[in-house]
């Protein structure tokens, strides 16, 4: 069992064949920009903060000083709050992009978003 998301699967036509579980993938000529994530977490909203769950060890955000743990409370100066998932998602930028994130202690880093993988 594998969940691969709906960004990779929007690569391809896709065919169920249910009676025999099997899927079958073949390319698509027009596929659509691949949405992924450049900046190498994974955020948990928690109250008014963000909470860093995972940080891909070759990602931004390890080269930028960022830990699991951290708890980020502003992106680019706009706090943190519990309407965050209804902006737009700073961590699918383009790459080459400079975000600016402030922690809970205060301190500040910049993380610039790349195609890491």
């Amino acid at each position: 069992m594998a969940n691969v998301g709906i960004g990779l699967l929007k690569q391809f036509h896709v065919d169920l064949d249910l009676g025999r579980d099997r899927i079958y993938l073949a390319p698509r000529n027009d596929p659509p920009p691949f949405d992924r994530d450049r900046s190498g977490t994974r955020l948990d909203l928690v109250g008014d903060r963000l909470k860093i769950a995972f940080i891909s060890p070759q990602g931004p955000a390890r080269a930028a000083g960022l830990k699991e743990g951290d708890e980020i409370v502003a992106v680019d100066g706009q706090k943190v709050t519990s309407d965050y998932f209804s902006r737009s998602d700073w961590t699918r930028g383009p790459a080459g992009k400079a975000v600016t994130l402030e922690r809970s202690d205060g301190s500040r880093v910049t993380l610039t978003l790349q195609d890491y993988y």
